[in-house]
This record gives structure tokens, C-alpha cells and sequence, in this order.
């Protein structure tokens, strides 16, 4: 009676192994499934975003949106958090310094390490750019994580008009930069959300690192000043210098682009843009 006893247990305990590895099995189907569900719906929402700016596009709009995504270029980012950084340290505030610096360097780090992982192709291929991969957009996780930084040590210690007055500012300067990379078709919408997100999450965590230091001790008003005076400088210098060259790599886009006559041509150069990563292509 006892081994009648065992077997049956064994024969319940195997039945269970089995109906739990046919619901996983199930269970990662069905993931997997959602997954390429949302891969393909994002993807189509690129396309059609990426259209959707290219037809809008206009040579004065071109000139602005080119100076607007050099106000996000590494050299005026990397200006101003050095302005930040070194204020900070003029402070002997070390570790509040340490935390910024880091929290910039992370994203400077992220960024291409992403790039090389994913290798998303850019929408088009424009010359001249430091890197060739798309994913996550460079410009909007630096501006996101510089700008965030700088919002946050500079509306420390102020009411909650004052915080949102900042950093309400901050957020037009990042949304304007962001939509300039998609506008000039160096990015897809993907990109930059991902960019964003990313800033979004360290400049949060940034935020809850000092949020008990005294503002006496950072003077957020003399931070604010140095800091936008970087970014003034750094910004009109690279303009003045770089603009010729920065609009070379967008015009011909918007001046060698010709608007399909037909549903297939749109069908086709949509197939032809199709975002893709090599991981993803890979999986």
C-alpha cells in the first residue's frame, strides 16, 4: 500500500511539473507575442511621425531648428555642467559636485554603450555625424540630464511657483531640442523618448541625493547665473562657428527630397526608412 501510495505521488508531482512547464511555455508565447506587438506598433508610429515632420519641413524652419539642436550639442552641454561642477566645488560642496558629475557621466556613458548594443540605423544618412547608430537620441539624454541638473541646484530651497516656474523652463528648452532631432530626420520619435526617459530617471534620482542640503550652502541664484552664462556663451559660439557646416548635413533632405505622387511610393520609402536594431533583428 505504501508504494501504491508513492507512485501516485510521484505521478501528481510529474503531472504538475509538466502543466507548470506548458504554462510557462504559454505564458512566454504570449510575451513574446505582446512584445513584437509593441515593436511593430512603435515602429509604425516612427514611420509615420518621421513622414509626417519630413513634409513639413521649409528652409527658414530648417535654420532654426539647426541652431535649436546645436543648443543641445555636446559642447554646450559639456560648457555648462562644467560651470555647474566647478561652482560646486567653489562651494567646497564635494559631494553634491561628486553626484552631479556622476549623473552627467552616466548618460555621457549610457548613450553610445546603447548605440553600439542596439545599432539602430538614423532615419537617413547624413554626414559628418560623430556616430552612426540612432538609438537612444544623444542630444535629448544630454540636454535632459544637463538641463535637469541645472534645474534642480537652481530652484533648490524655492516655493513650489518658483521649482515650476524652472522647471517648466527646462522642459521647453529639452522639448525644443528634442523635436529639432526629429524635425531634421536625425532621429526617430523612439529615440528620443528613450533619451528622454533615461534623463528623466537620473535627474530623479539626482533630485532625491540633495534634496536635504541646506540652499545656503549651494547659493542656487549664483549657480543659475554661471551656469546660463556657459550656456549663452558656449551656444552662441558654436552657432557663429559651426552653422554653415551644422546646415550642410540637413539640407539635403529637405532640398533633394521629392513628395511621392502615389500611396506605393509613400508604401515604399516608408519600407526602405523601417527602423530596425541588429539585437532586434538578431531575437
Amino acid at each position: 500500500m505504501f508504494v501504491n501510495v508513492a507512485a501516485i505521488g510521484v505521478a501528481i508531482f510529474y503531472q504538475s511539473e509538466v502543466n507548470g512547464q506548458t504554462a510557462w511555455v504559454a505564458h512566454s508565447r504570449a510575451v513574446s507575442k505582446l512584445l513584437s506587438e509593441m515593436q511593430s506598433t512603435l515602429i509604425d508610429a516612427d514611420l509615420s511621425v518621421h513622414n509626417m515632420m519630413q513634409d513639413l519641413r521649409n528652409a527658414p524652419a530648417d535654420e532654426i531648428m539647426v541652431m535649436v539642436t546645436m543648443l543641445g550639442d555636446g559642447f554646450v552641454m559639456i560648457a555648462m555642467a562644467i560651470a555647474m561642477v566647478a561652482w560646486l566645488l567653489w562651494r567646497r560642496e564635494w559631494r553634491i559636485a561628486a553626484a552631479a558629475f556622476l549623473t552627467i557621466f552616466a548618460a555621457r556613458l549610457f548613450v553610445p554603450l546603447m548605440k553600439l548594443w542596439l545599432q539602430r540605423p538614423r532615419p537617413a544618412e547624413l554626414s559628418g555625424l560623430p556616430e552612426v547608430f540612432s538609438f537612444p537620441s544623444g542630444h535629448t539624454t544630454f540636454a535632459t540630464v544637463t538641463l535637469g541638473v541645472f534645474a534642480v541646484l537652481a530652484s533648490h530651497g524655492m516655493r513650489s511657483w518658483g521649482k515650476a516656474v524652472v522647471f517648466a523652463g527646462a522642459g521647453i528648452a529639452i522639448i525644443a531640442i528634442s523635436y529639432s532631432r526629429i524635425y531634421l530626420g536625425a532621429h526617430w520619435m523612439s529615440d528620443v523618448l528613450g533619451g528622454f526617459l533615461f534623463g528623466a530617471a537620473m535627474i530623479a534620482a539626482f533630485g532625491i541625493a540633495i534634496e536635504a542640503v541646506p540652499p545656503r550652502r549651494i547659493v542656487p541664484v549664483g549657480l543659475a547665473i554661471v551656469a546660463l552664462l556657459a550656456f549663452a556663451v558656449a551656444g552662441s559660439r558654436s552657432i557663429r562657428i559651426r552653422h554653415r557646416s551644422e546646415s550642410g548635413k540637413f539640407h539635403g533632405l529637405s532640398a533633394g527630397r521629392q513628395a511621392p505622387n502615389s500611396h506605393s511610393q509613400t508604401k515604399a520609402s516608408s519600407t526602405e526608412a523601417r527602423p530596425t536594431c541588429s539585437t532586434c533583428t538578431q531575437a
